[in-house]
C-alpha cells in the first residue's frame, strides 16, 4: 500500500520549490492545523487564549516543517 505525504509537506515542498499557488496551499494546510489543535485544545486543554495558543502551537509546526525541508532540499543538491 502507498500512502500519500501529508498535506502539510506537499505544502511546504511545493512552496519551497517555487510552485505557482504553493503559498495558498501553505496558508490552507496552516489553518486547517490551526482548527485541530484548537479543537483538542477546546476539548482535552486550558480555553483560556485558546485562538493564540492553537495559532502558536501551529506556527511552530509550520516553522519546523519549512526548516526540516529546507535541509533535506539543500542536501539533496549538494550530494547530486
Amino acid at each position: 500500500m502507498t500512502l500519500k505525504a501529508a498535506p502539510s509537506k506537499e505544502a511546504v515542498v511545493r512552496y519551497l520549490n517555487g510552485e505557482e499557488g504553493a503559498g495558498f496551499e501553505l496558508v490552507k494546510t496552516f489553518v486547517e492545523r490551526t482548527g485541530l489543535i484548537a479543537v483538542g485544545i477546546y476539548l482535552l486543554g486550558d480555553r483560556n487564549n485558546l485562538v493564540r495558543n492553537s495559532l502558536s502551537a501551529s506556527l511552530a509546526i509550520e516553522l519546523y516543517l519549512l526548516w526540516y525541508y529546507s535541509q533535506q532540499m539543500k542536501e539533496n543538491n549538494t550530494t547530486h
